[in-house]
């Protein structure tokens, strides 16, 4: 599993223009990327039990989940598409966001990611984007952007959308496009004259003005982003482990902990051996290749720094080392 990029998408419709648009901000970026189809895989609503609060793993429930959680840990940057039908954001990326829940405790796992929003709707999709993107500042991501389009409603394609009253296209026409905010109203005959043919069906992302653009600018930003912060965070750790050859993320937290005292991190000198010893039990941990334990001294490693900070460790310290232990943890997440 070596992407950096993990796109999704909520759209059940083949080859969507949810999948397009996240497929093409995939491309545009230079990191390896993965894309995944939520119709694909049988992923659940969360049922709030909380069997993922201590190991932040989700136990609760046998699905597909379990396949993509360690996709979502590892990845980097994460392109969430939904789709709009009801005027709210669809049930599977609902769902997709809800099962993230697993990675809130204690150290928000998901917290310094990227992230872009894609919303696809018949009419007026921006609150629904601009929820995704509240979700993504709640989870420590950083919003890169959003993009908005126009979907296409199953009632232009279900065979009864010029003659049905309870669908969109007839009541759009006949009060005149007043109550509906439809961008392609002037592709419409008259109430009189209205019947469902190809030329008055809403376009495609391809043909929608600046929508494809704004999609290659989110997957370059993206990949200028990922790259930026991984230059800087190369070059931060190189300064302060001078001497220090390992690349092993663990050996790296070691290394850290030992040397905060000197970085002026610690108000408490007896503070590093307590936070050593959740270091070196994770470190024989995977001497017996035991991952799912491993990661668990992780978090509790994390958990400690955070519920310290302020009080015997300051805020600059804390904040490196959490990041560096949630990089840990991505490295040897598993999902069960």
């Amino acid at each position: 599993m070596n992407f950096l990029i993990l796109g999704v998408s909520g759209s059940p419709v083949p080859n969507s223009n949810t999948d397009r648009l996240v497929k093409c901000v995939l491309e545009n970026a230079v990191q390896k990327s993965e894309f995944v189809k939520l119709s694909q895989l049988d992923i659940q609503p969360c049922r709030a039990c909380l069997a993922c609060a201590r190991t932040n793993t989700c136990t609760g429930i046998e699905d597909d989940w379990r396949v993509l959680a360690p996709k979502v840990v590892k990845a980097q940057a994460l392109v969430i598409g939904g789709w709009m039908p009801f005027g709210i954001l669809d049930s599977r990326t609902k769902a997709f966001l809800e099962r993230t829940f697993s990675f809130r405790h204690s150290i928000l796992l998901n917290a310094g990611k990227v992230g872009a929003a894609i919303v696809t709707g018949t009419v007026n999709p921006d609150p629904v984007a601009d929820d995704i993107v509240e979700y993504f500042k709640g989870e420590g991501i950083r919003p890169m952007g959003r993009i908005v389009a126009s979907g296409i409603d199953p009632c232009w394609s279900c065979g009864l959308g010029d003659e049905c009253v309870q669908g969109t296209p007839v009541p759009m026409v006949r009060s005149g496009y007043r109550p509906m905010r439809y961008p392609y109203a002037d592709r419409l005959p008259s109430a009189d004259e209205f019947r469902i043919t190809p030329d008055i069906v809403p376009p495609g992302v391809e043909n929608q003005e600046g929508v494809i653009e704004d999609a290659r600018r989110l997957g370059k930003l993206i990949s200028t982003t990922l790259k930026r912060d991984e230059e800087a965070r190369t070059v931060l750790l190189e300064n302060l482990l001078s001497g220090v050859t390992s690349k092993n993320p663990i050996e790296m937290l070691l290394a850290l902990t030992e040397k905060s005292h000197l970085f002026g991190w610690i108000l408490n000198e007896h503070e590093p051996a307590k936070l050593l010893s959740n270091l070196k039990r994770a470190e024989a941990h995977m001497e017996r290749d035991e991952k799912g334990e491993a990661v668990q001294e992780l978090l509790m490693f994390a958990r400690e720094v955070l519920y310290r900070t302020g009080i015997s460790i300051r805020e600059n310290g804390s904040a490196l080392l959490v990041q560096e232990a949630r990089k840990a943890i991505a490295d040897l997440y598993e999902g069960s």
